[in-house]
């Protein structure tokens, strides 16, 4: 562990200190990190704010670090995995991303398909569906997944009565 009195891990005038910057290339080596994960996982390797203030401006000078790029790629695989809006901002907001750049990255957010991306879910869900799908009680628990992936309320309600519906259409009797 680092020792933080040595004042071995101060940042020096020509670049940042070699141990701390070998620290952090691995931890973002590992998969794509923003900068605020990068430095949180410095103070609990023990460096002092300068020295982990030193790498992150180092790595972002030098274009490992970039916030808006590891945003929009991990909001990319978000919602290929079929979450919504608000679900979206949560896990960029855990991530440690800057709030400027959730906001700026969820201003070209693509809400005209949110619906679209709800029944899609919906439909994967319906493949593990237990219980009767006329049933209004299964159409509240689908809206509540969807729900719970990010989506929200009205989009779920209207993605699950959809859903349900072309499900009936191959059922008449279940009308």
């Amino acid at each position: 562990m680092p020792r933080q009195d040595s004042g071995s891990h101060g940042g020096s005038t020509y670049g940042p200190d070699p141990e701390a910057l070998e620290r952090a290339l691995r931890f973002i080596d590992y998969r794509p990190r923003s900068s605020g994960e990068t430095r949180l996982r410095m103070r609990r390797y023990g460096y002092d704010a300068a020295t982990i203030e030193t790498v992150i401006d180092h790595l972002t000078a030098a274009g490992i670090l970039d916030d808006t790029d590891f945003a929009r790629l991990f909001m990319t695989e978000l919602l290929c995995k079929g979450v919504g809006f608000y679900r979206v901002r949560s896990e960029l907001v855990k991530k440690m991303v800057p709030r400027e750049v959730i906001d700026e990255l969820t201003a070209d957010y693509p809400i005209e398909d949110e619906l679209e991306r709800a029944k899609s879910a919906a439909e994967r869900r319906l493949g593990s569906f237990d219980g009767d799908p006329s049933d209004p009680a299964a159409r509240k628990k689908l809206a509540d997944y969807l729900v719970r992936r990010g989506f929200a309320r009205q989009v779920a309600q209207m993605a699950a009565r959809l859903t349900l519906r072309v499900d009936t259409q191959t059922s008449p009797e279940l009308e």
